[in-house]
């Protein structure tokens, strides 16, 4: 009998052969998509917790110095504030805009370079908004402690903060501006102190003092 016809020996024909490797061909290719899917999603992942934290980081930053820094590669924030990641997934720098204003910025990526995107993957927009408050907040609490102090003793402010009226309380320089880096108000009239807020206007919802 003839080899092909009998199998007592426990080998496969070259047909079962072909069979199998048909088979695990078909498997291995409903098994690429799906795996790349997997580590495109951990890929997406990893760019919201990295954002996240470069998102912290520049809040951090902003709270210390009242501007954003440059750019990610900024020495100070690099060593002093990031914590994180400031590159992509696909080994490429976040991207990292300022707004005309320079109170807010856009963090994001593209994604893998090999894909040409004209829109980013991600992106997270920060703005100086909540630490501004925060800082401004701090800043006039001690102002006002000072100034009542220097009213009950009948001082009387100038309407000049940063020229005469902050020395005039024994404050020092570092208490001339508010949480976004501009000069406090003061007004010899009603005798207050206040920050035009986050906008930068006078008269709005978003003025601070007292």
């Amino acid at each position: 009998m003839r080899r092909s016809e009998h199998r007592g020996d426990g080998g496969f024909t070259l047909l079962e052969v072909l069979v199998v490797l048909a088979i695990l061909s078909i498997i291995a290719g409903s098994l690429t998509p799906m795996v790349t899917r997997q580590v495109e999603r951990a890929r997406e992942r990893r760019v919201t917790e990295d954002l996240a934290a470069i998102a912290s980081a520049l809040e951090d930053y902003f709270f210390e110095n009242a501007r954003f820094p440059a750019d990610l590669s900024d020495a100070t924030f690099v060593s002093a504030f990031a914590s994180g990641s400031l590159r992509d997934p696909w080994g490429q720098a976040y991207t990292y805009e300022k707004n005309k204003t320079g109170l807010s910025v856009t963090i994001g990526t593209f994604g893998s370079p090999a894909v040409r995107r004209k829109d980013p993957v991600q992106e997270r927009v920060v703005t100086s908004s909540r630490v501004g408050r925060i800082r401004t907040r701090q800043r006039l609490e001690t102002i006002q402690v000072a100034l009542n102090r220097f009213l009950q003793g009948g001082g009387v402010l100038s309407g000049d903060w940063t020229g005469a009226d902050r020395a005039a309380l024994g404050l020092g320089g570092e208490l001339d501006d508010d949480g976004w880096g501009r000069p406090f108000r003061s007004d010899a009239l009603t005798s207050s102190v206040t920050s035009q807020g986050f906008d930068g206007k006078s008269g709005t919802a978003d003025d601070m003092g007292f």
